[in-house]
């Protein structure tokens, strides 16, 4: 590959706007080979090959991607190769081998030619991002390799990660009572059936741990997506139906009204009417918040 001028590292960070490789609002994801410079006679060169670029500029023309006025700053012109976000990476490479390949001789006439600072293929990895994953790391094969050093091509590789989206999760509540006691009991004194209850000693889902107290639950009975505050008033409605005896063992348990809706990407806005947090307040309850995992 032929020496680059002391401003390639510029050059090679703004050939992504000249190329227009890669555009925020991801309507152009195409992986190609293109090449510019200051002064770069892109006429001449498509009068002397026999390539046909799928995009030409020149230095002054509006970049047509831009919300703005924007000028090109170099001459140039790109061979798209496909598109980034539907061909598979190792594909890619397959294509832009078979490319380099059929091309050879025109692509180092223009590796070459008068003007052109910047030559690049660049490929597209997409990276699906998840908890497990501490980097990333994109290399040419040796095939590819040995091909852009013959052309005198420079390979790029544009990564757009992308978080595996988690299971909606919408928020909800419940009325909780905790300690140590036998759930048939609770549901006998209450005469209301649970949302669920387990005993101390039950493992706590498939971990090892054990628990060490008793629970009883009673979960609102409205769809996840409705307000917060109206999912209190559900609970509340229901301890209401045996008023004396949720207020008995809520002041003698401890009772908690649980939110459940925070979760890394998402909290939502908590607001409780103040005749619910009076309501709240005959039955001495405690509102307690805790993550949606």
């Amino acid at each position: 590959m032929r020496s680059r001028p002391s401003s390639e590292r510029n050059r090679l960070l703004a050939s992504i706007d000249s190329a227009i490789l890669l555009k925020l609002n991801n309507e152009m994801n195409h992986f190609s080979i293109f090449a510019h410079g200051d002064s770069f006679n892109v006429d001449e060169f498509l009068a002397r090959s026999t390539l046909r670029p799928d995009y030409v500029w020149r230095r002054g023309d509006q970049r047509r991607y831009a919300c703005v006025e924007s000028k090109h700053e170099t001459s140039g012109v790109e061979f798209v190769l496909g598109n980034g976000w539907e061909v598979p990476f190792q594909e890619q490479e397959d294509i832009a081998v078979a490319y380099l390949k059929e091309h050879r001789d025109e692509l180092r006439m223009l590796s070459e030619f008068p003007g052109v600072e910047t030559f690049i293929i660049g490929l597209q990895y997409i990276c699906q991002l998840h908890d497990g994953l501490l980097g990333v790391c994109a290399g040419p094969s040796s095939q590819l390799m040995w091909h852009v050093l013959d052309v005198g091509v420079h390979p790029n590789y544009y990564v757009d990660f992308q978080r595996v989206p988690k299971p909606e999760r919408e928020p909800y509540a419940y009325f909780c009572l905790g300690g140590a006691f036998e759930p048939d009991e609770i549901t006998r004194r209450l005469g209301v059936l649970p949302s669920e209850t387990a005993r101390a000693g039950d493992a706590i889902g498939r971990a090892h741990h054990k628990r060490q107290n008793s629970l009883w639950m009673l979960r609102s009975r409205l769809q996840s997506s409705g307000d917060l505050d109206q999912h209190v008033r559900d609970i509340l409605d229901q301890l209401d139906t045996s008023r004396s005896a949720f207020a008995e063992l809520s002041r003698e348990l401890g009772g908690i009204i649980v939110i459940v809706g925070f979760s890394r990407d998402y909290a939502p806005a908590i607001s409780l009417e103040q005749e619910t947090v009076g309501r709240l307040a005959q039955y001495s309850l405690r509102l307690d918040v805790e993550p949606n995992c």
